[in-house]
């Protein structure tokens, strides 16, 4: 069979070409590879990085989304926070606005007790409250601290109006010593912080010297001072800081006074007086100052009188009495100067009985009744008020039993004892209130022995007064035993207790004689 020539394929020229060139193709072979490979690894790094590219957009946009989330959050945290500091602020402006305005314009009015024990603790709650939500507010601490001071006044402040609650006074006065003594760790120089801190002591002297803590309450009060005399010293021409010194000398004078020391306390109210007329001078139309110094001549006179200088404390007493006696008439509203007004009225009388012008006393007294017997009615909360009146009522049975209507006398003594012993059953820790309802006792041990006395009268009732002597007396000395053992008797009652038990034997003494028909009348017990 013949051969065919044909052309050479695709494939055979291939061969043939590699064959010749097998170095060139070789070369050539490893070219394509690696730039396939790299094509490959090329497009794999591509998809790669394209994946993660659109990773990184999707977390940029949610991160974007987050952020404006968290803004708008943002945003609506800080118009709620400012909305809840609005409000904070405005139940604070309030409770500010209880205290230290509607408060003030009614502190001095008569019946207002009730009230402002109302809105004093309203203000505390508020504040307690707000106080609970937040720390670190110093602003806020002072008006907690001026707020306890307040509820306090209210509560026993024995120089105004006030509920009768002395050891509720206490506690309200020392948690506001607490908060700014914590203030005053950070701020030592603050002269408000200072001076609030002077008021707190203050304000605890007048109640431990109402519950009989003598020399603790001297303490305080020269506490008080120390501060106040710094202050003062640091600020010559400061008025209320220089009034403020007229007042500590005032306490420390009192303190002084309670214990016995009356030439100290002398000492003490004329300092007061002299600071507190040197700034009358200054402004004579300032009413706070006008009664600073009526007060001080109020003191003055009590302490020339425990020192036997009648005429140079019946002095005192009416120098005193013309100047409250005006500040009543500018302004006859108010309840404070009423009880200064009563309180000089009472003074004066205490003069004039004790130099024989009863008559006199008797219209003195009389006039301090009508005055406490108004605050009481206006107000029958008032417990300062009606140890007033109480007083008063054993003022004038004094007078009474003097001048010789002792059936009168007795009446008189009877009230005063009615609401001694209410006050003195409503707040028991008050030592004032349990001395005055043992005076009460004694007062009618010896009404009841003058009665007994009579010869005049039936045997038969002069042994009932008798018998009714012996028991107030045995009243009276139980009561003062009480303070007694207590350590609360005061210097001035020392030997009470053995006066009032010589009386109820010279009672039972006559007693004895009545009932074996003898005639002899009773001797005269000792006076309260």
């Amino acid at each position: 069979m013949p051969i065919v020539a044909r052309p050479p394929s695709a494939a055979y020229q291939i061969r043939k070409f590699v064959r010749r060139h097998a170095a060139l193709t070789g070369l050539a072979a490893t070219v394509f590879l690696a730039v396939v490979t790299i094509a490959v690894v090329a497009s794999v790094q591509g998809a790669r990085t394209a994946a993660a590219l659109q990773d990184e957009r999707r977390q940029r946009e949610r991160a974007v989304a987050a952020e404006q989330r968290a803004a708008s959050e943002a945003e609506r945290a800080n118009a709620e926070a400012a909305n809840a500091r609005r409000r904070f602020n405005q139940v604070r402006e309030l409770a500010r606005s209880f205290i230290f305005d509607f408060h003030a314009k009614i502190a001095d009015l008569a019946g207002a007790t009730p009230v402002r024990e109302f809105l004093v603790e309203t203000a505390l709650r508020y504040l307690d409250n707000l106080a609970s939500e937040t720390s670190g507010e110093p602003s806020l601490a002072r008006d907690l601290a001026s707020a306890y001071i307040k509820v306090g006044d209210v509560q026993g402040n024995p120089y105004g109006a006030n509920l009768g609650d002395t050891a509720g006074a206490l506690r309200s006065y020392r948690k506001a010593l607490e908060l700014l003594e914590a203030l005053a760790e950070s701020e030592p120089q603050d002269s408000n912080l200072r001076r609030g801190k002077a008021i707190s002591l203050d304000k605890i002297g007048r109640i431990q010297a109402a519950l009989g803590r003598l020399d603790a309450s001297l303490l305080s009060f020269q506490n008080s001072l120390s501060i106040v005399e710094s202050i003062a010293r640091a600020a010559p021409k400061d008025a209320r800081a220089q009034f403020n010194l007229s007042v500590g000398h005032d306490r420390v004078g009192r303190a002084h006074a309670a214990l016995g020391q009356w030439p100290e306390a002398l000492a003490r109210y004329r300092e007061s007086f002299a600071i507190a007329e040197d700034l009358l001078r200054a402004a004579p139309a300032n009413r706070g100052l006008q009664r600073g110094v009526a007060l001080a001549y109020v003191m003055i006179g009590d302490t020339l009188e425990a020192l036997e200088q009648t005429d140079e404390a019946l002095d005192a007493f009416q120098k005193g009495h013309e100047i409250v006696t005006a500040l009543v008439q500018a302004d006859q509203d108010n309840a404070t100067f009423r009880r200064d007004l009563a309180t000089s009225h009472e003074r004066i009388g205490g003069i004039q009985a004790a130099i024989g012008r009863t008559a006199d006393a008797l219209s003195s007294y009389r006039e301090s009744q009508r005055i406490w017997s108004a605050l009481v009615q206006a107000d029958p909360d008032d417990a300062n008020a009606r140890r007033g009146l109480s007083i008063s009522h054993n003022n004038l049975g004094d007078v009474l039993l003097a001048m010789g209507p002792m059936t009168e006398a007795l009446a008189s003594y009877r009230q005063g004892l009615n609401t001694a012993q209410a006050l003195a059953r409503n707040d028991p820790d008050n030592v004032d209130l349990r001395r005055d309802l043992a005076v009460s006792y004694w007062k009618l041990s010896e009404v009841h022995l003058a009665l007994g006395s009579d010869r005049a009268a039936r045997r038969s009732d002069r042994l009932r007064h008798l018998r009714e002597a012996r028991s107030w007396f045995e009243h009276a000395l139980g009561a003062f035993e009480e303070l007694r053992k207590a350590d609360l008797l005061s210097t001035a009652d020392a030997d009470v207790p053995t006066r009032l038990l010589r009386g109820m034997q010279e009672c039972e003494a006559a007693i004895v004689q009545l009932e074996r028909g003898e005639a002899q009348p009773p001797p005269p017990a000792a006076e309260p």
